[in-house]
């Protein structure tokens, strides 16, 4: 058996698991037609049967003798099925003809008006080759689609198997963005206006053809704009296209916007195009993800030619940011959270700053129970994978020795640290830093700079920032006396595997130390006097804290990382 595979239509990723309602009943018509509807009617003629010698797969297949299309419509479809949103659907069959019937297959609603959510238009050859299509829904779609459709358009015999449903991770794309294979996936909108789209072969900027549009714009604006395609939450898309006109400054519109009502912009640029090609870019952004989306919409404001090519675009790392880091914004950008038992106030002030004119302050009444209870965190960011940032801030406090912790965590429950460490203040402005490293690409969910304030007091914080790699912290000041009391407490290993051996003053007697997640959580209360082991193993990996507190007000905050081996 002589078989080909045609990749004309994209192939997008790796297959997940479905489930039946989610896929073509009988797809191999091993059952004969059992479960596929089929009708010629308003004076087409078809006859529908299997047979051995239709079979790519399994001992037959599906035969369709077609007479007299031109005056009426001849269909083959699947059973009802559903289709979600956020996924894209590709469908897959075998077919041939004897003399190049020309069929469209489409991913279709089932009830009026019977949308396509893909399709295209194949004329079929004497030997068995398979066709691919693929398409998504902006919403979820139960029992109202037909994963698998074909109309007959041109007389003749048709044979077709083995249809095959894959349901793939939706990403982003524009499709035939350099025009190579034509214009199938790209749709034309008169908008009240006219444009005509052909392809020509002697202006392009990459490849060997682009498109040209031809444009009346009359009382409208029309539009020109790529597949519908899918938007992924809290990232940003370059979008590239290259263009001209016969017209030296006319205007084209480009942006990413919903396909439909109520056509929402995700973002936009106004191209002043010349007679000669120019590469332009912008950028989109969606805070959710979400599908229905045209990467690439062009609307035009004037008469004229116009050229399109090489249209594409691509991911921008997410990057990690301090947002406001002076607070010449005050707090705009920043989160604070004082929990019911503690009594805090923080704000900004022009009073004091390490840099500019405002810096933030925390006046903390009383602390609370735990290292959360009163916090002051940046705004959410991102980071990509195995990368390396450092991270600084200035503080002063109001007296030496106060003591805060600063992290790098994640913005929602479990909240998770990337890094974490104990400070105390000094009366003068002191820099302190720290590194930390995603192990995965993240994007908008971390919190770069988060301080929990730990005692009575007046902090102030001001110059948040991110540094380069190797940045040297300008000083490690701290109040003496506190330094010797931290120095007094060890807590080894340090990481942590299993267990976890605190060394304190004999002279401090019995004391009680509390152990707490990340985020502050309360996980465990232990009496500890000299050496004391504690238990870690039960913990799952990540950074904890340990808080001592003395019977003469001592209190020391350790930063402890448990690993998983």
């Amino acid at each position: 058996m002589n078989k080909a595979v045609v990749f004309s239509f994209l192939i997008l990723g790796i297959s997940t698991a479905w489930s039946q309602a989610d896929s073509v009943c009988n797809p191999s018509f091993e059952t004969g037609l059992t479960d596929w509807q089929n009708f010629a009617n308003n004076g087409a003629v078809a006859t529908f049967d299997t047979s051995a010698v239709a079979a790519t797969e399994g001992a037959v297949g599906v035969v369709i003798d077609i007479q007299d299309v031109s005056v009426g419509t001849c269909v083959l479809s699947a059973c009802i099925a559903d289709m979600y949103a956020n996924q894209t659907y590709r469908m897959s069959f075998w077919a041939k003809s004897d003399n190049a019937v020309e069929v469209l297959a489409t991913i279709s609603k089932a009830s009026p008006g019977y949308n396509n959510y893909a399709s295209a238009n194949v004329v079929l050859s004497s030997d068995w080759v398979q066709y691919e299509i693929s398409g998504s829904v902006a919403d979820d779609l139960l029992s109202d689609v037909r994963l698998a459709k074909f109309k007959f358009l041109s007389e003749g015999t048709v044979m077709i198997d083995d249809i095959q449903i894959d349901i793939l991770e939706l990403t982003p794309e524009i499709c035939q963005g350099n025009f190579e294979v034509g214009l199938d996936a790209w749709a034309v909108n008169q908008n009240n206006g006219s444009i005509a789209a052909d392809l020509d072969v002697n202006e392009f900027a990459e490849g060997t053809q682009s498109a040209r549009l031809t444009v009346n714009v009359e009382d409208g604006s029309p539009i020109f704009s790529s597949c519908s395609s899918y938007m992924p939450g809290a990232t940003s898309l370059l979008v590239h296209f290259s263009a001209k006109s016969d017209v030296n400054g006319a205007v084209l519109e480009a942006k990413t916007a919903l396909q439909a009502a109520p056509y929402t912009v995700f973002g936009d640029m106004e191209a002043s195009l010349t007679e000669e090609w120019q590469e332009f870019t912008f950028t989109s952004y969606s805070e959710e993800e979400i599908n229905g989306v045209r990467l690439a919409k062009f609307a035009f404001q004037s008469n004229g030619v116009f050229w399109i090519d090489d249209v594409w675009f691509e991911e921008v790392p997410p990057m990690p940011v301090v947002c406001n880091g002076d607070f010449e914004s005050a707090l705009d950008a920043w989160t604070v959270s004082v929990s019911e038992d503690a009594e805090a106030t923080v704000a900004a002030t022009p009073a004091t700053s390490f840099d500019g004119v405002v810096c933030a302050y925390a006046e903390v009444t009383s602390p609370g129970a735990a290292p959360s209870s009163v916090q002051l965190s940046s705004c959410r960011a991102g980071a990509v994978q195995d990368s390396t940032y450092v991270v600084s801030v200035w503080v002063k406090g109001t007296e030496p020795g106060l003591a805060f912790n600063v992290s790098t965590a994640y913005a929602d429950a479990p909240y998770q640290t990337l890094h974490a460490e104990s400070f105390v203040t000094d009366t003068e402005w002191t820099e302190y830093c720290w590194e930390f490293t995603a192990d995965s690409t993240v994007y908008d969910a971390l919190r770069v700079v988060k301080i929990q304030f730990l005692e009575t007091g007046t902090y102030y914080i001001d110059g948040a920032a991110l540094q380069p790699l190797g940045h040297v912290c300008s000083s490690d000041t701290q109040s003496l006396n506190q330094e010797q009391i931290i120095s007094e407490v060890s807590c080894f290993p340090n990481p942590v595997r299993q267990k976890l051996h605190v060394n304190i003053p004999v002279s401090w007697g019995v004391i009680e130390a509390n152990l707490l997640s990340g985020s502050g959580q309360h996980l465990k209360r232990v009496t500890i006097q000299g050496q004391t082991t504690i238990d870690m193993q039960f913990l799952a990996p990540g950074f904890y804290f340990l808080v001592l507190n003395g019977i003469e007000g001592q209190r020391v905050t350790k930063a402890i990382q448990v690993t998983s081996r």
